[in-house]
């Protein structure tokens, strides 16, 4: 068992290894507004992972909260973004296919040699189990803990 184990390991090595190698950070232009903005209402109206956003605000509006954005791109195809916020808040969305192969951590990791700061922080539902793991490998300590309550006017 130990052997299979220890070469199912390097197999999966291997594999992300090949995959990092097929990746790319691009920071966003105007022409990726489009794509950035979908990819976080599918996420929204797909999940109940959000923390402190209930819907999406317009497209404007979206646009309007400063963010240094960069998109996630294997073989120049746009796989999902990262961003940075002025508050030193990060955050990260891939399309569906593409999570839970590493490819978020990679990501986050190249961001934050990009964008070097002295404290991050990113703000994760507890049912997001995939961005806890994810933060935690980049080292990412819990601080808080949220408290929600729900009035029925917001219950569907």
């Amino acid at each position: 068992k130990t052997i299979n184990n220890l070469f199912f390991i390097h197999v999966v090595n291997n594999m992300k290894n090949a995959l990092k190698k097929e990746l790319s950070l691009v920071k966003a232009t105007k022409k990726d507004q489009r794509f950035i903005y979908q990819i976080v209402k599918n996420w929204l109206e797909q999940t109940d992972h959000s923390v402190t956003v209930l819907k999406i605000p317009s497209y404007t509006k979206f646009f309007k909260t400063k963010s240094i954005r960069y998109i996630i791109q294997k073989k120049f195809v746009k796989i999902g973004f990262v961003h940075i916020l002025d508050n030193n808040e990060i955050g990260y969305y891939l399309i569906p296919e593409f999570q839970g192969m590493g490819i978020g951590t990679w990501a986050v990791a190249q961001l934050m040699k990009i964008e070097s700061r002295d404290l991050y922080y990113a703000t994760i539902n507890n049912k997001n189990i995939g961005s806890v793991r994810l933060v935690e490998k980049l080292g990412f300590q819990p601080k808080a803990i949220i408290y929600e309550k729900k009035t029925r006017s917001e219950v569907i």
